[in-house]
């Protein structure tokens, strides 16, 4: 229908399908993780002024030219028209269903621009969100498992003609359909970057999981729905491989424990003071076991206003567990 659709939200719903559809593998120890992947170039591209969008505002924060890569005295690339803005629902006339991912995310608004020079376009798209964690989490379910990381903003990777990355409370998608080097593409997402405000560190809840044994690029927010559980939303984790094995932990403001009583709810899981897990330093001696066929044993409880677990829980890996709980115990 509409020839932009096929931009970086339609990754995002031909990857869903993809996954949901044509894999037999195992699903992992959390939701299915979106597999980013060139989508085909549709048979007629539709001009971004062609789409219906809000006015640009002041202090627009994509430039108006950026010099070429190439050789000194090389054309530079230069916006075709004015910034177009998508704010709130209007995204949908953009990326059509893939919206409704960003929404989860507390997406604000969206800039983008085609940058021209001869007969090529290259297209930078700004997503900017409520907070610099929901950027930082709607970049995680972008993120392949191995990307090919570029060292802009936070965190980058980029495939085919693609640069994404995420700096603040902005995501950026930086792509072209033409015959254009990935040089330009680099050059003209650090363009954009050099102009938008906001830390390049992670969110800071990361900086207490456990730094040994992390599985690099795992690092993921969910906006909500984790577990498949409606009630854990805004979730951090991060994967730890052991001896083989593979295990999350996870950590949520949970202040109090309204979400660990909703999921014991939700799931009819009776406390049991039987099944040998007091020792863990959790609030009161309170937690939450649960497993299933696919994610296997599942371990959760409070920690000083937060709600703090394991999943893919082992024996053996109690010591894991326990230890971490003790440095949050700790902390200040």
């Amino acid at each position: 229908m509409n020839g932009h659709f096929v931009r970086i939200g339609s990754i995002i719903f031909l990857a869903c399908i993809f996954l949901h559809c044509g894999s037999s593998r195992k699903p992992p120890t959390e939701a299915p993780r979106v597999k980013t992947t060139r989508a085909e170039t549709p048979p007629a591209e539709i001009p971004l002024a062609e789409i219906p969008h809000g006015e640009t505002p002041d202090g627009e924060i994509l430039p108006e030219s950026i010099a070429s890569a190439g050789l000194a005295g090389s054309a530079s690339w230069v916006r075709k028209s004015d910034v177009a803005v998508f704010a709130g629902e209007s995204l949908f006339e953009y990326i059509n269903g893939a919206a409704e991912m960003y929404h989860k995310y507390d997406f604000t608004d969206l800039s983008a621009a085609e940058y021209e020079k001869g007969n090529a376009v290259v297209t930078a798209d700004v997503y900017a969100f409520s907070s610099e964690d929901m950027a930082f989490g709607m970049y995680t379910t972008l993120r392949p498992e191995e990307p090919d990381t570029v060292m802009i903003g936070i965190e980058g990777f980029a495939f085919d003609t693609n640069w994404i990355y995420v700096k603040g409370p902005y995501l950026v998608n930086v792509y072209t359909y033409d015959n254009v080097g990935m040089g330009e593409v680099r050059t003209i997402a650090a363009a954009v970057e050099s102009g938008l405000q906001g830390t390049t560190a992670k969110p800071e809840a990361f900086e207490a999981f456990p730094g040994n044994g992390r599985v690099p690029y795992s690092d993921k927010i969910y906006a909500e729905a984790f577990l498949s559980q409606d009630v854990l939303a805004d979730v951090y984790t991060i994967d730890y491989a052991r001896d083989g094995h593979r295990l999350t932990l996870f950590t949520s403001l949970d202040p109090r424990s309204a979400k660990l009583e909703a999921w014991r709810e939700g799931i009819e899981e009776e406390y049991d003071p039987d099944m040998g897990y007091q020792h863990l330093p959790y609030d009161e001696s309170r937690y939450l076991h649960t497993s299933d066929s696919y994610r296997g044993e599942i371990i959760a409880g409070p920690i000083g206003g937060r709600l703090v677990g394991m999943v893919g829980y082992r024996t053996e890996d109690m010591d894991i567990l326990v230890a971490w709980l003790h440095a949050l115990i700790e902390q200040p």
